[in-house]
């Protein structure tokens, strides 16, 4: 596993928020993708003003560009190995959306894991080959990466995972969280927690992301 691995609950977050159901068999993804992209197609000068102007019919573009922001190899590596067979869809429709080579690993080492799910795994490795084989799959990423060739892709930040040190500093805050409520109740036990790790990683991604933002502004 590639060392900078992201929080858990942060990478968690993407495949929540990702259509992995609607990725997770052929016929289903096929159909999918071929409505996404000729809503795509039809909204072009929308989609290409993201994030100024939003769409719903675009949804699953915004997804895929918030994923392809964040898309480095310890992100794709938490998607393959760690998340399910959700995960595993999501990071193999990101491989296909990117076939880059410093990612193949990861995606061929995710071969065999889920069978359900294996088809998209193989079709994303077969993406990333010299002479990628003739697939309505990969025919329709194809047409996905042009639509978002020229789209602006977020910068999506990502906690990186504690340590084992900041695991047990988490461990200790809780018990004093904890003594607190017991002595003070709710309103104790909330003024213990600011400036600590334990704040820091109980917030909500959404939450946490927000704050990114209103920092930088």
């Amino acid at each position: 596993m590639t060392v900078g691995r992201h929080y858990g609950e942060d990478v968690a977050y993407f495949v929540a928020t990702s259509p992995y159901l609607q990725l997770s068999k052929r016929a289903k993804a096929e159909a999918f993708l071929s409505r996404s992209v000729e809503a795509a197609e039809e909204c072009r000068p929308t989609l290409a003003a993201y994030p100024r102007v939003q769409i719903e019919p675009l949804a699953f573009f915004y997804t895929c560009l918030r994923s392809l922001g964040t898309l480095d190899l310890p992100f794709i590596e938490a998607l393959l190995s760690e998340h399910s067979w959700r995960g595993a869809v999501w990071g193999a429709w990101l491989a296909i959306l990117e076939p880059a080579p410093h990612l193949l690993a990861a995606v061929s080492e995710a071969r065999g894991r889920w069978p359900h799910n294996d088809w998209l795994v193989k079709c994303a490795i077969q993406g990333a080959s010299p002479s990628p084989e003739d697939d309505a799959i990969l025919r329709l990423g194809a047409r996905c990466r042009e639509l978002l060739r020229d789209v602006a892709r977020p910068a999506t930040p990502l906690r990186r995972a504690p340590t084992e040190a900041e695991v047990a500093q988490m461990k200790q805050e809780q018990e004093r969280v904890r003594a607190a409520y017991a002595s003070g109740g709710a309103e104790a036990a909330r003024a213990v927690l600011p400036g600590t790790l334990l704040e820091f990683y109980r917030q909500d991604y959404p939450t946490w992301a927000a704050q990114q933002v209103r920092n930088v502004l």
